[in-house]
């Protein structure tokens, strides 16, 4: 009953701790959904303001970048100076034409010129002259223009309404100057209407929503005021003021500086969840709002169930526990039942355990009289189990010293005395009963009570005779392998497997690294300098522990005196006495090595002499049948050419036959060209060499691509070092391979990308181009484009003659060919390297000269 009674109240306390255990997982699981539902709808919200703030701040750069462009345009400006000294010059139509495109492929609602006060001059929405225009500029708009001016730099209005219009909108003001730093002559206005981008902008929502919206507010004097109009409010952009004093609301909280996840309540006096951002670079803010009902809706649903599922957790373990209370009583008789049957069994176990195991085992009583002999002990010492019970231990045990024979002392003896586990000592024979000598190991141990008493003693002992001649294999095993070890005519070290750690080195090894047996011994392999690179990172040593072989074909080692040898290692995992070891044999390949670098010199120079004859055979033939093709076909396209634009002069404009004959003028332009190429191609014409600045040439040949530039969209980057040398070259040749990779680049381009152009001055050793001597300077340029790429099946081939990449009717696949001929005959190098869908990069490297030093040639190529 008393033990029933402790398994009871042990019963109790665990369906306790078990229902407190429930209620507590259960209030950590409800506290984290919570925080979970609540860092979801603050992260959702957070990604929509985050996302509306980007927008917003792209949208007011395009305004501002559109009107700096008209900054930077100093045509434009010289036209409506002239215009505004002289209204009737009939220029205003090409100011018009040109507000009309801002208007069509910029979504301007209107564009304006004002002078440099703000009085309005010409507009898309009232075209006429000073006197007699109906467009008036309202205060903002004027005090931004006089802003403008003065910082000489495009600037942005603030959102606001005008005087022609109630229609909230934002203007974009670009001032004009008479010349470089002249006096302003005017501004140009850009006219953005709200309801056009930035309230739908504003105002949309990724989601279905019964509450979410987005407000655009700012400061206004001591109170917010809303710029847009509101989802539950309508009629209320530029209208609606709240007081800063009302702090408990989310558009007060951001005007005065809060920003991130707040609660607060909204315009309607509704509690909201909030997320606050700055819109950077302006006086606005965007705030990302929901009603807390909406956003923790789901919340309500969840903290249902989790109550729910509580109760039901709790219910199970009462149940558990009263059955688990019913089982106890029963299961309690029974283990009383069991504890005696086993306590049977495990006596007549240790029995069978004792007569069946493979030493010999003797017990005795505390007077040293022999009680039990197992089989083992019976064969070792000619005792049947019957003669020696009761008989004295060293009448059955008698055991001498092998080299003295003097009798040992009985481990019974020590064993009852010390009270202690003890062992016989070395060298110790047992006679038998009918006088065999046998060599033998034994421990004796005490046998103790319940209460610690010693109650007899039991000792086990073991016949040594095979394992000592195993021993005497062994020895003998590893005297030859010594002999072969110390006489192989390959280094040899020996490793532990587990570490590393080198265990032996033959002489031979010794002799070839000139390191002393000292300092091989007990460091590990990688710790020696030549042997860093062979074995030293983990992933190899483990390859070498799993597979148990790795080889390495070539390797570089370093001796002690610094002399460079080539070997071939190989290392093999293989048992001694069962444990495993690591072998290394190290043989020295340094001749055969030198024997077939020489060889492979001899084949690579042969190689290259053949490759260099055959490319220079090719390029010949290619050129004189370029050349004969172009000669051929010049006589006829001037006769065509000549016959055509008679026709087209005799045609009236208005005839249709005059589209056909333009198409085949078109057609006959395109063989020109191509003939041109062909004759450039083919040509080896003298070079002018002159000093060349880079950068200027560069700019010059994008001057040409301007308005293919500005059509594709494409944005150039110009990287160029400091300081770069001049350098001697063509300057007309060097004008023809940038126009022709400017011109490639774009068309790799067509719908928009950068286009990269970089220079930097190298030594020659870390150019690109390893025929430039390490001794002179080398130009690098590189011209880089985000385009398509180029496909990698003809990269190689891509500098070919007539190979192009273009489709049809757009390229002669001569461009690149021409480029590389020209960089070759400058003494440079091309490059070209590119990935698909990534983009292409080509890179010339230039000499700059002796020493580098930019000295000034004249355009005959003297120096000057």
């Amino acid at each position: 009953m008393t033990q029933s009674g402790v398994t009871s109240r042990q019963l109790i306390v665990i369906l306790g701790l078990v229902i407190v255990g429930v209620l507590a997982a259960g209030g950590w699981f409800y506290r984290a959904q919570e925080q979970h539902l609540r860092r979801n709808a603050e992260s959702y919200l957070g990604v929509i303001a985050q996302l509306k703030v980007d927008e917003i701040t792209r949208w007011r750069s395009e305004r501002l970048g559109d009107a700096a462009v008209l900054v930077g345009d100093s045509f434009f400006a010289h036209t409506v100076a002239r215009w505004m000294a002289n209204p009737q010059a009939g220029n205003a139509d090409n100011i018009l034409t040109r507000f009309r495109s801002l208007r069509t492929y910029y979504g301007y609602s209107d564009v304006r010129l004002v002078d440099a006060e703000g009085k309005a001059l010409l507009s898309l929405s009232s075209h006429r002259v000073r006197r007699t225009l109906r467009v008036r500029v309202d205060g903002e708009e004027m005090q931004v223009v006089k802003d403008a001016c003065r910082e000489r730099r495009a600037l942005l209005s603030d959102l606001h309404s005008g005087v022609e219009t109630s229609a909230p909108h934002v203007a974009a003001v670009a001032p004009l100057f008479a010349g470089v730093g002249g006096r302003p002559v005017g501004a140009v206005v850009l006219i953005s209407n709200a309801e056009d981008f930035l309230y739908p902008l504003v105002q949309s929502w990724p989601t279905l929503s019964r509450s979410a919206e987005t407000l655009l507010v700012r400061k206004d004097g001591d109170s917010v005021l809303f710029l847009n109009d509101l989802r539950h409010r309508k009629n209320t952009a530029l209208k609606l003021h709240i007081p800063l004093t009302r702090k408990d609301v989310p558009a007060v909280m951001a005007v005065l500086g809060r920003k991130g996840v707040v609660e607060g309540t909204d315009y309607r006096g509704v509690k909201v969840l909030s997320v606050l951002r700055r819109v950077p670079e302006s006086p606005w803010f965007i705030v990302a709002k929901m009603d807390v009902s909406e956003s923790l809706a789901v919340w309500r649903v969840r903290s249902v169930t989790i109550v729910l599922v509580l109760v039901l957790l709790i219910l199970a373990a009462v149940t558990v526990a009263a059955a688990v209370w019913q089982q106890n009583a029963k299961a309690h008789y029974k283990a009383l039942l069991y504890a005696e049957t086993a306590r049977r069994k495990a006596e007549e176990r240790h029995r069978i355990t004792l007569m069946s195991l493979g030493d010999g085992v003797i017990t005795t009583d505390t007077e040293g009289r022999v009680e039990l002999l197992n089989p083992v002990a019976e064969t070792l010492t000619g005792w049947s189990q019957n003669d020696a019970r009761g008989q004295p231990l060293e009448e059955v045990f008698h055991i001498v010293n092998e080299g003295t024979r003097q009798p040992v002392e009985s481990p019974v003896r020590r064993v009852l005395r010390e009270g202690l586990i003890v062992g016989l000592a070395k060298h110790t024979v047992l006679l038998a009963r009918d006088g065999a000598e046998i060599p033998i190991a034994d421990s004796g141990a005490p046998i103790r009570d319940g209460q610690g008493e010693i109650t007899g003693v039991v000792l086990v002992f073991r016949d040594q005779a095979a394992e000592r001649a195993a021993q005497q294999a062994l020895v003998d095993s590893e005297t030859r392998y010594r002999r072969l070890f110390e006489s192989a005519q390959d280094g040899i070290l020996i490793l532990d497997t587990k570490t590393g750690m080198i265990v032996d080195a033959n002489p031979f090894l010794i002799e070839m690294l000139s390191f002393s047996h000292e300092q091989f011994l007990g460091k590990k392999v990688w710790e020696l300098g030549s042997f860093g690179d062979l074995i030293a990172n983990q992933e190899k040593f483990l390859e070498l522990q799993r597979q148990g072989y790795v080889r390495y074909e070539d390797l570089a080692l370093e001796t002690a005196d610094g002399r460079r040898i080539d070997v071939e290692f190989v290392s093999n995992v293989y048992s001694v006495d069962h444990t495993p070891v690591i072998q290394c044999n190290i043989r020295d390949i340094t001749d055969r090595k030198r024997a077939e670098a020489a060889l492979r010199v001899k084949d690579d120079a042969l190689r290259s002499m053949t490759e260099q004859l055959w490319q220079a055979a090719k390029l010949a033939s290619v050129g004189e049948l370029a050349a004969s093709i172009a000669h051929e076909l010049n006589n006829p396209l001037t006769t065509v050419t000549l016959r055509l634009e008679s026709l087209l002069d005799d045609l009236p404009p208005d005839t249709p036959d005059r589209e056909s004959l333009a198409v085949i003028d078109r057609q006959v332009s395109r063989m020109g060209n191509l003939v041109a190429n062909l004759l450039q191609f083919s040509r080896r014409s003298g070079t002018r060499i002159s000093s060349v600045n880079l950068p200027q040439e560069v700019d010059k040949t994008m001057e040409l691509l301007q308005g293919h530039l500005r059509r594709g969209s494409i944005e150039v980057v110009r990287d160029f070092a400091e300081e770069l040398p001049f350098i001697p070259a063509d300057r007309e040749q060097l004008r023809q391979v940038f126009l022709n990779l400017f011109t490639n680049a774009c068309d790799a381009m067509p719908e928009g990308g950068t286009l990269t152009v970089r220079a930097s001055v190298e030594a020659g050793e870390s150019a690109s181009d390893p025929g430039i001597r390490a001794s002179h300077l080398a130009l690098q340029i590189e011209v880089s484009d985000t385009g398509e790429g180029i496909p990698p099946e003809i990269l190689p081939d891509v500098m070919e003659p007539f190979l192009t990449t273009k489709p049809e009717g757009k390229g002669t696949g001569l461009g690149l060919a021409i480029c590389h001929r020209i960089v070759e005959e400058h003494g440079g190098a091309i490059q070209l390297e590119s990935e698909q869908g990534r983009g292409t990069t080509v890179r010339i490297v230039l000499p700059v000269g002796n020493g580098g030093n930019g000295e000034a040639l004249g355009e005959d190529g003297a120096r000057e």
